[in-house]
């Protein structure tokens, strides 16, 4: 894994307090969702990191998965304001 892959992991793990094996789980409570979703929108937005490569980091998830975590993370920037 490279060092992007690892910082952005140190990211979520220090604000969100979620492990890389949580994101990486297939468990769906709202706080590994959420963690997932800031971890593809760093990834995509600063590195523009493709989605099948998230996908594959983040669990072997669909990349249509890592799209739809990526617009409920511009969803929730939105809804704070």
């Amino acid at each position: 894994m490279n060092i992007e892959f690892r910082i952005a992991f140190q990211v979520v793990e220090g604000n969100l307090g979620i492990r890389k094996e949580q994101l990486q789980s297939q468990k769906r409570n709202h706080k590994f969702i959420v963690g997932r979703a800031i971890f593809v929108k760093l990834m995509k937005d600063y590195l523009d990191t493709p989605w099948t490569q998230l996908g594959r980091v983040l669990g072997d998830r669909n990349h249509a998965t890592i799209i739809n975590s990526y617009k409920t993370a511009d969803s929730m920037m939105l809804d704070a304001g």
